[in-house]
C-alpha cells in the first residue's frame, strides 16, 4: 500500500504528537504526587520545585545521550519501548 506524501506527513506529525503528549503527562505527574513521596525522599514540600527541575534536567540529558546512540538501533522498536516504559 502506497502512502501519499501528505498522509505520511500527517502520520509523522501524529507520532510526534503522541510522544510529546506522553512526555508532558509524565512531567505533569511529578508535582501532584510529590507530597506522597516526601517520606521516601526524606525532604520537605518546599523542595518540590527542585525535584521537578532535576526531573526535567535528567530528561534533557537522557534525550541528548539517546540522540547520540539511537542510530545504532531500530528506531521504531525504540519508540514503542520508550512509550511502554513511560506508560508503565
Amino acid at each position: 500500500m502506497l502512502i501519499s506524501q501528505n498522509n505520511k506527513t500527517i502520520l509523522i506529525a501524529m507520532i510526534i504528537f503522541g510522544v510529546q503528549f506522553a512526555n508532558t503527562l509524565e512531567y505533569m505527574m511529578v508535582n501532584p504526587i510529590f507530597p506522597f513521596m516526601i517520606d521516601d525522599l526524606q525532604t520537605a514540600v518546599s523542595n518540590a520545585g527542585y525535584v521537578a527541575s532535576v526531573f526535567t534536567g535528567s530528561s534533557v540529558i537522557a534525550g541528548i545521550l539517546s540522540f547520540l546512540f539511537i542510530d545504532r538501533f531500530n528506531k521504531h522498536r525504540i519508540l514503542w519501548v520508550c512509550l511502554l516504559f513511560i506508560g508503565y
